[in-house]
């Protein structure tokens, strides 16, 4: 089964060592069996301790919806996509 960019997004947080526990193990089922996999209360432990901390509803800066593939970096950068990232990265330098 191929992995999605959501599955790849779980992924890079559970190899920065962000989790521990229940929410660690959850993860782990979400990256080998996919979300719809997980009982209702481990959904809600999922949704409450990783997508609340990890997930990033829209671009600090522009407010464009964030892709997957970009949503871990947004994580470190203060909740910023790529594009805008670079250019406040790009006016630091100036």
């Amino acid at each position: 089964m191929e992995r999605n960019d959501f599955e790849d997004f779980v992924q890079e947080v559970l190899d920065g060592g962000h989790l521990d526990g229940s929410v660690e193990g959850i993860a782990q089922q979400v990256v080998a069996q996919g979300l719809s996999s997980l009982s209702k209360k481990q959904d809600y432990v999922f949704q409450q301790d990783f997508m609340g901390e990890f997930h990033t509803d829209g671009c600090g800066v522009c407010s464009n919806p964030i892709p997957w593939s970009e949503m871990y970096d947004a994580y470190h950068n203060g909740g910023n996509c790529s594009h805008c990232d670079h250019g406040l990265a790009k006016l630091e330098n100036e």
